[in-house]
């Protein structure tokens, strides 16, 4: 996953009537709360790491992105089975796990998980995070086959870490099967620091052009507080707000460009692109086209 991005265009339209039409369209793409924070090709080891496993079902294929292929471990019935992993997006909080089931042998699937992380390298020393039950999967009857938890598996968690270890230390029928296995893991989660807040320009509106001359308009847009505890980094409080003109002819912000309710100056009857950003080093940005 990338940081996480927003972008918000508002396109200009002058009509025959004189008005300046503001359409709005917004698209969120990337990492966003409760997103999966590892992504394939990140650093995975098994544990233990000792290639007890299939050469075709080792530890980098749980979190694949691929419910048809699986992480087998042959020590999983007897003892704590699982794997570490890096995400090479950085430092992040995680605060919810998925698991899928794999395609065969009911008696595998793991029902009870341990999840630690660490700052100081994936050997560790690992910090307890949560450890539970995989409801879904203890049920009387087996979960169906390439099927994720339904059960949300979530826990408290305000501490980013940059390396983490997933244990299964417990699976369905440990008298009857030989391994653990699992087709995919999900770490729910997000950056350090926080999620960057939502950012919105407004309303639709639809501002009257009188004549010739210069048009004012005040924009108003919506900054959303996700963070009402300031527990991440990212947070209204520490915002930085920037207008500005990336087209011709150049829009006038009258010295607001870096206040939240901006008022500014259209030279012309004319579509004028301008931008609207928000975030702390841009983590987040709107591009406006007014």
């Amino acid at each position: 996953m990338t940081p996480c991005f927003s972008f918000l265009q508002v396109g200009v339209i002058m009509n025959r009537m004189h008005f300046i039409v503001f359409a709005v369209m917004l698209s969120l793409v990337s990492l966003s709360a409760g997103a999966d924070v590892t992504r394939p090709g990140d650093v995975v080891r098994g544990v233990p790491n000792d290639g007890d496993w299939p050469g075709n079902e080792s530890p980098p294929l749980a979190i694949d992105d691929n419910v048809n292929t699986k992480y087998l471990h042959f020590k999983g019935e007897t003892q704590p089975t699982g794997f570490q992993v890096t995400p090479s997006v950085g430092p992040t909080i995680v605060t919810g796990l998925t698991f899928t089931t794999a395609n065969d042998a009911v008696e595998r699937d793991p029902t009870a998980f341990e999840l630690s992380g660490s700052n100081t390298s994936i050997d560790g020393p690992y910090t307890l995070i949560a450890r539970g039950d995989i409801a879904d999967f203890s049920q009387p009857s087996p979960w169906p086959r390439f099927t994720m938890n339904e059960t949300p598996i979530a826990f408290a968690n305000k501490t980013a870490y940059t390396h983490y270890q997933l244990l299964f230390t417990a699976v369905r029928n440990a008298a009857g099967a030989n391994s653990m296995q699992i087709a995919e893991v999900e770490f729910l989660g997000g950056p350090a620091g926080g999620l960057p807040p939502t950012v919105d320009a407004g309303e639709d509106r639809t501002v009257p052009w009188r004549g010739a001359g210069h048009t004012i308009v005040q924009m108003h847009p919506v900054i959303d507080d996700d963070d009402p505890d300031d527990v991440g980094l990212i947070d209204p409080d520490y915002l930085t707000i920037l207008w500005s003109s990336v087209g011709q002819p150049a829009a006038d912000f009258l010295g607001t460009e870096s206040e939240p309710n901006a008022t500014v100056s259209f030279p012309a009857p004319a579509s004028t692109p301008c931008s609207f950003r928000s975030g702390t080093n841009a983590i987040r940005r709107a591009a406006t086209r007014w």
